[in-house]
This record gives structure tokens, sequence and C-alpha cells, in this order.
């Protein structure tokens, strides 16, 4: 018996059949791609912002004569190692085209970078070794990948994840760096996309910083209620679930797509016609299995912070966690005292702001601390 793939996806992009709608955000990428405008793509975590990336990569490769290379600075501590990644990723792109000379203009840019490249011995697919050291400097790299990429006949877009990453980098200030190479090679689009919203808009609206005004600002929403009401339907076909339970995983995931993913794939498991009992059964065990995670915060936080992060919780939204009314009910103490709290649980992105309310960023933690 063949085994049926479960059609709710929780880890990567695995084909537009079980993508839940984003065409008005795919429509706009596209729109500002083809009239020579970059992008900065900004969204909280878990809601599919990496997904519709791939999708719009995919999209773009299906219908538009155009290179798309993805780049996630995730975990790149400097300028040099984002430029590896970079490297790497226009290698994997551009040594698997059958295009004239391109292997030649390949070799002649590691050449100039003082880099070769090798296969990886487990994934058997070509990889620069960026641990040979560059006789350039970081930045001159950075502008030597994009004549490469400008020399090309087609358009290159190029989208760079977790670009807010840049601001953290300890051997050069990569802001001016980036702005340049943004500047000067016309035949290459950037989209700039992170998950630390505020930082990520910082960058391009501060009057003070080098991308100021430089490109057009976009945000991802949570997708609307009714439009994952015909997904999850359809893909349950005739293991039938309700409207009424659609709604309560809506609701209780606050619209994260991920939340929303992660319950319809349990459910989806169990083979049958859902009830509410078996979503409240799911959820039990979602909570119970990230608990000593979540558990773990109570001694990496302050008691302060742990406590005021448990009162919004609580509380699912706060305008004003300063208000003496909210202060009394969780007995918070000082204003003071959760002003600084408070401060230090958004730099951390624990909590987040989002239309004139306070949140538990993470909606799992979020929900878990409210058994508290």
């Amino acid at each position: 018996m063949a085994r049926v793939t479960n059609p709710f996806k929780i880890q990567g992009f695995q084909g537009r059949e079980y993508f839940c709608d984003r065409e008005t955000e795919l429509q706009d990428l596209i729109s500002h791609l083809l009239n020579d405008r970059n992008v900065v793509l900004h969204a909280w975590r878990r809601l599919g912002k990496t997904a519709l990336l791939n999708l719009l990569k995919d999209e773009i490769e299906k219908t538009q004569k155009a290179n798309v290379i993805y780049v996630d600075f995730l975990g790149s501590k400097t300028l040099n190692q984002a430029n590896g990644k970079i490297i790497n990723a226009v290698y994997q792109h551009f040594g698997t085209l059958k295009v004239k000379g391109i292997q030649k203009s390949l070799q002649e840019l590691l050449a100039s970078l003082g880099l070769a490249f090798s296969f990886n011995p487990i994934t058997f697919l070509p990889e620069v070794e960026t641990s040979i050291k560059s006789k350039k400097s970081s930045e001159n790299t950075l502008n030597e990948i994009g004549k490469f990429l400008n020399n090309q006949e087609n358009l290159t877009t190029l989208i760079l994840d977790e670009f807010q990453e840049i601001t953290k980098f300890n051997d050069v200030d990569a802001e001016p760096a980036f702005r340049f190479f943004a500047q000067t090679y016309p035949k290459v689009r950037i989209i700039f996309s992170g998950s630390e919203r505020n930082l990520l808009k910082s960058m391009f609206t501060d009057k003070n910083r080098p991308f100021y005004k430089s490109t057009q600002l976009m945000g991802i929403e949570p997708i609307p209620l009714n439009l994952y009401n015909a997904f999850i339907q359809n893909h349950f076909g005739k293991k039938k679930i309700t409207i009424k339970i659609i709604s309560d995983i809506y609701s209780w995931a606050r619209g994260q797509t991920y939340t929303i993913q992660l319950q319809c794939n349990r459910l989806f498991e169990l083979n049958k016609s859902i009830e509410e009992a078996d979503l409240h059964e799911i959820r039990e065990s979602l909570l119970k299995q990230e608990a000593p995670v979540f558990a773990n915060y109570s001694n990496l936080l302050s008691d302060g912070q742990f406590n005021l992060l448990k009162a919004i919780a609580k509380d699912e939204a706060v305008q004003n966690p300063q208000a003496s009314e909210f202060l009394l009910s969780h007995n918070l103490g000082a204003a003071s005292t959760v002003r600084s709290a408070l401060k230090s649980l958004i730099n951390k992105e624990l909590v987040i702001k989002e239309a004139n309310n306070y949140l538990v960023h993470d909606v799992l933690f979020a929900r878990w601390l409210q058994r508290l």
C-alpha cells in the first residue's frame, strides 16, 4: 500500500500544491523585480517568508529568462563568511547551466578571488573552498561577484535572506559595502529579507544609514482565515474537517503559518474525520514535546523578565504593559522594573509589538506559558 503524503508541510518549500495563497504578495514581488525595484521583505518568524521566496524563485525560473540565487546569511559572523555563502550559491547555480563560456567565467571569478572548488563528500554538489584566504579585501570580493553577475546575458535576482545579520558583522561595516553593490550593478535585482523585523526595517528607514529610502518595503501578514478554510478542506478531502475546527486551529495559532500547518500535519496523520477532541489531544502532545525547551527560559531570563513574559502570554495581547491595572493584576512590581524587562524581551524578540499590542512571539511558547 502506497504511503499517503501528508500535504501540510512544515519543513521548507515543496511545491505550489502545498502552498496556501500568497498570490498578491507573489505578484507584487514579481512586479517590483520586473520594474527594476529592489525590495525589502520583512515578516515575523514562522509566517512563511522563506517559503514565499522559494515560490518566487520557482515562478521566475519557469516564466522569466532570469537567474534567481538564494542566499541565507543566518550564522554569518563576517563579510568574508557572507561572501563565501554568495559565491557558493552563485557557483552552484551557474555551474549547472549549459551556457557557452559560463564554466570559464566561473573559473576566472574564483581565480581572481584566490579560491578553488571541490565536491562536497556528502551531497556530491560542487562548492567553493572558502577557507582559502582571498587576496582581495572583503569589499572587493563582493564587487567581483557583482561584476560577474552583471556580465551575464540575463538578469539576476539575488535573494539575501536574514539580511539584518550584516549589522552584527565583526570585521567591517557591511552596510555601505552592500549599498554600493546594490547601486552599481544594473543587471542585478536584490530582495533583502529577514525575520528580525524591527532591525531590518530600521536599516532602510533610518535617514542616517546607507540604505535609507533605497528600496521598496513590503511586509507579510497572516493569510486570511477564509483562504485557509478552502486550503485545509481541500487537502483533507474525504477525511472531513469542519469550518468550526479550522477556525479554532487558526485562532489558536494567531494566524501564524507554521503553527497552523503543524496542527494540520498532526491531524491529517490520524487518517480520519476530525473531531474537537482530536485537536485538543494533538495540542497537548505538541506542548508536552516542547515543554523542556520552554521550561529552560526560566533559567535563561531574570525573574522579572520571565514573570512579565508569562503575564503578557496570559493576557494574549497587551496594549500597555506598564499600565497600573496590568501591573497589579499580575503582581509585577514597579513600572520602571517592567519597562527594563520589556526592553530586554523585545531585544531578544521574545515579545513583539504588532498593531499596538505586545505579544509573546512564539505562539506555542505563549500557549505553554498560559498554563502556568
